[in-house]
């Protein structure tokens, strides 16, 4: 079965990130869309946009190519704009998959639910860097997102990041943005994930138990989409088909 995917990376990504996964995708049949969200390409200003410019340009896009029956995906914060977006575009929606996603409360923005040392070390990098964006530090890119890659391969994609926009991470959503919408959602974690701590607040319980869904969980680091592509498709894949 043919279906649309609609792709939206997390923190210091672009579309780009998802394209070694589209591959994968496409070549099973299926249409793909890789989103960059606003403030994320070269020569975007970061302080120029907000979590609302975000959300609009996941709806937006989704509209503008009048897309139907879409498995639209997020990964880390990229749960915040995604699950906001989908209130607008839930009838064009089949379901919604979060990816080691931040799954959103009301008023609680992704510098309040991660751990308190990692909010602090975002909010000081912000700040060296004058407070409008922030980019991942280069030790941390590697001990706790990409861990499972070889050396050359966390240097390389390391090189292609860009800062974040720190209104991504310091607002939040409302009560009604940040509530699921009805259709089925699934949830996505890799094993190898050093991103958050393995306590209570990993993405599995924290956020599964939010969704109130178990979820499907596969070999893999945190930003899977540059290692185990294949292995990522065949997850959307497997939860896409209700499975």
């Amino acid at each position: 079965m043919s279906r649309t995917y609609v792709l939206v990376p997390g923190a210091w990504h672009g579309g780009w990130a998802w394209h070694p996964v589209a591959r994968e995708l496409e070549s099973a049949g299926h249409r793909v869309i890789a989103l960059t969200l606003p403030g994320l390409s070269a020569g975007e200003d970061p302080a120029a946009v907000s979590l609302a410019d975000a959300t609009e340009c996941v709806a937006a896009e989704i509209e503008r190519r009048d897309l139907r029956d879409v498995v639209l995906v997020c990964q880390d914060s990229s749960a915040y704009p995604v699950t906001a977006a989908a209130h607008r575009v839930r009838r064009r929606l089949a379901r919604l998959v979060y990816w080691s996603g931040f799954v959103p409360v009301p008023g609680e923005s992704v510098l309040d639910t991660i751990p308190a040392a990692d909010a602090d070390m975002l909010t000081a990098a912000a700040e060296a860097a004058g407070g409008d964006s922030v980019l991942v530090p280069p030790h941390r890119w590697r001990a706790n997102f990409l861990n499972t890659a070889p050396e050359h391969v966390q240097d390389l994609t390391y090189s292609l990041l860009r800062p974040q926009p720190m209104a991504y991470f310091t607002e939040s959503l409302d009560a009604a943005e940040a509530e699921v919408p009805d259709l089925p959602v699934s949830y996505i974690v890799g094993s190898a994930d050093q991103s958050l701590p393995r306590d209570d607040n990993w993405y599995d319980p924290k956020y599964t138990a939010r969704l109130g869904v178990r979820p499907l969980v596969i070999d893999a680091c945190h930003a899977a989409f540059f290692t185990t592509p294949r292995l990522l498709a065949d997850a959307l894949d497997t939860v896409s088909s209700g499975h």
